[in-house]
């Protein structure tokens, strides 16, 4: 037999008593074998946590038992992909980017034994944070290497398919691909997993000004727009930017709310409208959406001011409003039991079938710009006519209303709390009267970039959003009427939009379309859509 140690020999003395009562001493050697060995045959292998959040740094606890405790001799045990040498009960700081097999593998002088155990990472869709090609602007047909990056928000797991429309050269961000372009182009990233879908736009701008292409006369200034160009005629001269006559003049008598341009015209600043002399320049009424968000319990919000309900929407947009120097006299595009949308933006309560309480007999509120703060494309573009044009029949709306109060636009996917229909009253679901955030009520909701009705009530879904969702906004307007919207295009110019109304297949079933002959074909009734949309945009020539 193997042992241990060396064999021990053991002498025990003992005393008897002879019949004389004389005593002797006799001894007794007795030998004793060593313990055997025993391999470490394991039973169980437990790490604690079992599941972890993808890419995040997560403090593992290794534990393991054997058929027989303990092994001997001694066993030493090693975890594999990147854990090594581990006692039992040790820690160790892991970070996985998807669910993972460990083994650990324990011996000593009798044997080995393994066992494996899983890491999981539960499933996520890809969120995706960014998107952008560098460089974001390019010379007209001239070859430029682009780098296509984006970044996801959190991990998504399982690790997702990307692409990018047009360039299958570039699936994973910091791919690179040649680019040669005549004009500005909008690229689309894809990416997908198992648990969803998520897209992104880009795009990037051909720079004209200084090229060829750019036809600006010698005395204005060319600047590049996203899609094109504008050409500004220097100070000293007016014009269209094409044609530059040489002028000479003062600007003493503009208005504190306009900006002298060409040395004596008078020009009303974003956000005003009017002659731009004095006290010609007419404040315009501003649409936002809040940059705040929230559950269907408004009292929650920040800026609610310890205000409930209707009131706490209205302190909200207030405070939005307020933050950056807007007017005040806000109040949020929501209805409850009480009082209907319609008759808050005229400055009133009630319902809209009893004149808001009598005190509103016609439409009086509106029409409604973006914010004047933000990029100089998009500040202060007119997003809505005046109120009984913007809600049905006629759902007219101009640019998109996604954006808050700071200019900054809003990603498509965003919703704004409404609980009002295209008509302008109260739907059934108001997150009961804006009090509540239970998972089992609904709040009716609107789209931040939303046309048509999609604006005020987004229906697509079936169902309304639940009132325990933490992402929702507000879409703040100013109250009762403003001046006219400025020009929206320069008078020599074409135009070219989407409808705001939608509809199927079959184009003579449009609302629009109702003026059309029976039995025209359906460009006939698309071109009256057309024509009716612009008519409704104030198009002269429509």
């Amino acid at each position: 037999m193997r042992t241990l140690a060396p064999h021990l020999a053991l002498t025990f003395a003992v005393a008897c008593s002879g019949g004389d009562g004389s005593s002797r001493d006799a001894s007794v050697d007795v030998n004793l074998a060593d313990a055997p060995y025993n391999a470490p045959t394991l039973t169980s292998f437990v790490p604690s946590p079992s599941s972890v959040t993808a890419g995040v740094p997560t403090m593992i606890t290794w534990n393991w038992t054997y058929q027989v405790e303990p092994p001997i001799p001694t066993a030493v045990c090693t975890i594999n992909n990147g854990v090594g040498e581990v006692a039992r009960g040790g820690m160790t700081m892991v970070t996985l980017t998807e669910t993972t097999v460990f083994r650990l593998t324990c011996s000593n002088a009798a044997g080995m034994t393994s066992r494996d155990t899983v890491i999981t990472i539960p499933p996520a869709s890809p969120t995706l944070a960014t998107f952008t090609v560098s460089p974001a602007s390019v010379a007209p047909n001239a070859a430029t290497t682009a780098t296509f990056s984006w970044t996801f928000t959190g991990t998504p797991s399982p690790v997702p398919t990307c692409a990018v429309a047009g360039v299958s050269a570039v699936t994973a961000s910091g791919g690179t691909a040649s680019l040669n372009l005549t004009q500005a182009r909008t690229y689309r990233l894809r990416c997908t997993n198992t648990q969803g879908t998520s897209f992104r736009d880009f795009t990037v701008a051909v720079t004209e000004c200084g090229t060829a292409s750019a036809q600006c006369n010698a005395n204005a200034t060319c600047t590049d727009t996203i899609d094109s160009y504008t050409c500004a005629c220097n100070n000293g001269f007016t014009g269209d930017g094409d044609t530059c006559n040489a002028l000479v003049g003062s600007c003493a008598s503009c208005d504190a709310n306009a900006t002298c341009v060409n040395n004596n015209e008078c020009r009303c600043n974003t956000g005003y409208v009017g002659s731009g002399t004095t006290g010609n320049c007419a404040k315009q009424r501003i649409m936002f959406t809040t940059s705040v968000q929230g559950n269907g319990n408004l009292s929650t919000w920040a800026d609610a001011g310890g205000q409930t309900g209707l009131a706490a929407a209205d302190a909200i947009c207030t405070a939005r409003g307020t933050s950056l120097g807007l007017t005040n006299g806000f109040v949020a595009w929501m209805s409850d039991d009480t009082s209907d949308a319609y008759c808050r933006v005229h400055g009133a309560t009630g319902k809209k079938a009893a004149q808001c309480g009598g005190t509103v007999n016609a439409p009086a509120a509106g029409p409604w710009i973006r914010p004047p703060l933000g990029s100089v494309t998009t500040a202060g573009r007119p997003v809505a006519p005046t109120i009984d044009r913007l809600l049905a029949p006629t759902l007219a709306t101009y640019y998109s209303m996604g954006f808050t109060e700071a200019g900054t636009e809003l990603a498509t996917t965003e919703r704004v709390l409404t609980g009002t229909d295209e008509n302008g009253v109260a739907t059934t679901n108001t997150c009961t009267n804006w009090t509540s955030s239970s998972f089992s009520i609904r709040g009716s909701a609107g789209l931040a970039h939303g046309g048509g009705t999609t604006w005020t009530h987004d229906t697509a879904l079936g169902t309304d959003p639940l009132c325990d969702t933490t992402t929702f906004r507000l879409r703040c307007v100013e109250k009762v009427a403003g001046p006219a919207l400025p020009s929206r295009h320069p008078a020599s110019t074409k135009r070219v939009f989407l409808t705001s109304v939608s509809g199927n297949g079959q184009l003579t079933s449009w609302a629009d379309a109702a003026s059309v002959p029976v039995g025209s074909t359906g460009m006939v009734a698309a071109d009256e859509i057309c024509k009716a949309r612009a008519r409704y945009a104030g198009y002269s020539n429509a």
